[in-house]
Formats: C-alpha cells, sequence, structure tokens
C-alpha cells in the first residue's frame, strides 16, 4: 500500500485552472461506493506489422489546394450545434470572463523554444498536438506529422500519417482521417501515433504505431490496426504502467479503452478491454479523460488509471461536478476489470456553454481572430504526477 495519504489533481476547466485535493480511495480500487459498469468487451488478439523505413524517406504532405475544409465538432453528426444552444452565461459576466482573459496572458513565462512547425494543412480546426522526448519533439496537425531535433531542426517530414502504414494494408493505409495523438512513454523511452479512419462506419479501426527503439526517425515501428466495438471521435490518450488508457466520444455514449502496453512495447500481438458510460445528453455532451502519468516515479503498483469529466449540473441536474471514474484493468482475467464511478466532486458554478459555442470565442491580442473555448468538457491531457509519494 503507498504511503500516499492524500491526493490532488490539477484540471484544466471552461477557461481556468482548478486545482481539487483528492482522497487516496480516488487513485487506488477501495472503498469510495463505486458505481459499477458492465463490462469490459475484449478484443480478439491483434498482430502487428514492423516497419523498418527511414521516415525521412516518406513522400512528404502536400500543400493544402482550395477552400479550408471546415471540419464539424466531430464528425459522428451527432452533437453539431443546434438552436438549443442558445448561451445562458449573463453578458456582464461574459464581458467580466473576457478581460480577464485578456489581461492574463501577461503572466505567462517566455518559451524556452520557438522555431516554426508545420504549416497550415488545409483543415479547420488543425488539430494541433505534440510531445517532447530527451531528443526528439514530435508535432501532428491533423493529418500530418514532423520529427524535430530539440533546437528546432527539421529530422523527418512533414509527412501524411497513413504514410507510416505504408504496404499495411486495410484502412490504416488507405485512409487519413486524422484526429491524432502523438505520446511520448517515458518509462519505456518510445513514442506513440495514433489516428482513426472512418469515425461513423464499420470497420472502426484506430491505428496505433510504437516505435521500436527511442529513435522514432530511423528506429523502426511496429503498426497495429485495432477495430473498435463502437464509432469513435475525440480520443484522448493516457500512458500508465499497466496499459495505453484511451477516452472516445461515441454521441450517446463515452467509450473507456485500455490497450496492452507491454505486447505492444515488444510488437507481440495485443489486446484491447473496452467500457461505456452514459454521455449526458443534453446542451453538447461532455467528454471524459484518461489520467496521463508524467515523471520518473510510478503510480503505485496496480493502481487504477482515473478517468474524469465535468458535468453541468444546470443541463444534466444537481450540482456542477466532476466525476471521478476508475479504469481497474486485469489481464490475467480481463472479467475481473471495473470502470467505477468512484468519487463525485462539487465545483464552484460554471457553464458549460460559455459564448453559446461559438469556435471565435476567447479574445486574443492583437487580432480579431478568437479561440474556441470548447467549455463543455476538460481539456486534454489529465496530467498525473508522483512526487515523493504524494500524487498530483
Amino acid at each position: 500500500m503507498s504511503s500516499v495519504r492524500v491526493s490532488r489533481v490539477v484540471l484544466m476547466l471552461i477557461a481556468g485552472f482548478v486545482s481539487v485535493v483528492l482522497p487516496l480511495s480516488f487513485f487506488h480500487p477501495v472503498a469510495a461506493s463505486a458505481q459499477q459498469r458492465r463490462g469490459p468487451i475484449v478484443s480478439p488478439p491483434v498482430h502487428p506489422k514492423v516497419s523498418n523505413r527511414d521516415l525521412r524517406t516518406l513522400p512528404k504532405t502536400p500543400r493544402p489546394q482550395g477552400p479550408v475544409r471546415e471540419v464539424p465538432e466531430g464528425e459522428l453528426g451527432l452533437h453539431a450545434p443546434g438552436a438549443n444552444n442558445a448561451p445562458r452565461r449573463d453578458p456582464v459576466q461574459q464581458q467580466s470572463a473576457q478581460a480577464d482573459i485578456g489581461e492574463s496572458h501577461n503572466q505567462l513565462s517566455g518559451p524556452i523554444q520557438n522555431f516554426d512547425g508545420i504549416t497550415f494543412t488545409g483543415f479547420s480546426p488543425p488539430d494541433t498536438v505534440g510531445d517532447v522526448g530527451p531528443d526528439h519533439y514530435i508535432q501532428m496537425v491533423n493529418a500530418s506529422f514532423a520529427i524535430y531535433n530539440k533546437t528546432g531542426t527539421l529530422l523527418a517530414g512533414p509527412s501524411n500519417i497513413n504514410t507510416l502504414w505504408a504496404g499495411f494494408g486495410g484502412e490504416c493505409e488507405n485512409e487519413n482521417a486524422g484526429d491524432p495523438i502523438v505520446i511520448y512513454d517515458q518509462a519505456s523511452e518510445r513514442w506513440l501515433f495514433s489516428q482513426f479512419t472512418s469515425p461513423s462506419s464499420a470497420p472502426f479501426f484506430m491505428c496505433i504505431a510504437i516505435s521500436r527503439t527511442n529513435n522514432p526517425v530511423t528506429g523502426g515501428w511496429n503498426l497495429y490496426a485495432f477495430d473498435l466495438p463502437a464509432a469513435h471521435d475525440y480520443m484522448k490518450y493516457g500512458l500508465w504502467p499497466d496499459g495505453y488508457y484511451m477516452s472516445t466520444f461515441e454521441g450517446a455514449t463515452l467509450g473507456a479503452y485500455v490497450f496492452d502496453r507491454a505486447n505492444m512495447l515488444n510488437g507481440n500481438a495485443a489486446t484491447f478491454q473496452y467500457f461505456n458510460i452514459n454521455a449526458l445528453t443534453g446542451t453538447r455532451v461532455t467528454r471524459i479523460l484518461p489520467a496521463d502519468w508524467d515523471g520518473a516515479t510510478a503510480p503505485a503498483t496496480g493502481a487504477a488509471n482515473p478517468f474524469i469529466r465535468s458535468v453541468d449540473g444546470a443541463v444534466n441536474g444537481g450540482n456542477d461536478r466532476l466525476e471521478m471514474w476508475e479504469f481497474h484493468t486485469d489481464w490475467a482475467t480481463p472479467a475481473n476489470s471495473t470502470f467505477t464511478l468512484a468519487t463525485t466532486l462539487t465545483t464552484a458554478a460554471f457553464d458549460s456553454d460559455m459564448c453559446g459555442f461559438n469556435r471565435n470565442c476567447i479574445p486574443q491580442p492583437n487580432t480579431a481572430q478568437g479561440v474556441d473555448a470548447l467549455s463543455n468538457r476538460l481539456m486534454h491531457r489529465l496530467q498525473y504526477r508522483n512526487i515523493n509519494g504524494t500524487e498530483h
């Protein structure tokens, strides 16, 4: 049993930050009046293919031609803006919030490195993500990726993500649908790439590549294509000792997955386990995030991965709150795996419909172009760190 007595998670909520002190039971599968969910669904073993291609030889992403493609918020078509999305926020409060946002940017420290990344890819929003390792920074923008060294020198790309699956066959090679994620797995010194294929019609493949060494350019990759049991969108990942955890938006439900990290790192056949929960449909459906482990100290052995979502009481009833779920994985006996509601924390009051879900919502200095608030959900990543036995 860990010596931790209290736990703390730092979350991004709406436009600010929330610091929450949690009981130990949140991070460990004990006590806390858990609500049991059905499942899990267990996939058949998926065998990888190995790519030893030097990524510097991949074809470069062509510059976009024609008009910008405005991608709906979620290709599932189940949560587009509608007439019931009128804002509830008081106009005076809205102006005050915007003024606070406009002033706070002066408090940020300067960047350590600043260099140009991937150019515009022709899609809006761009779904920009990136992660950094000891020697590399990898960026993904919609359906392209590029690999840089730590001073900004371009080492490989920009290339379409699906070019990594060249010769693989099937949807992971033939589609380049985007919604990418890149994770540096600091415990194994490996990299994870992911993008989906068609999110609204079967088969629902999730394409995951795991680097075979700490060199993502020339060290080779293990390539997987996992056929998911449900339509998916907005997938978000979290590294944990016993698996790569992933959440998805499925329309009326939210998916929670864990992929077999140990076998994927070794290039072996791997499975996933899957649960889902009600998405609390209403004015803009919420999302859920798995925790992503940072730092050198691992969570306690056997600790469940915490998933968290925000809930607007005015939309879904009750108080404004954070729901905290635990995904406990048993690879030896999957029937023993659980996904449970462990803790519910009441937050300060918030509205999930900031600016009426306008994508040009939050003001920026020196431009009329605003920023999308995405105010109905917590923002990726849900960071976890264990410092001297205290979990943050």
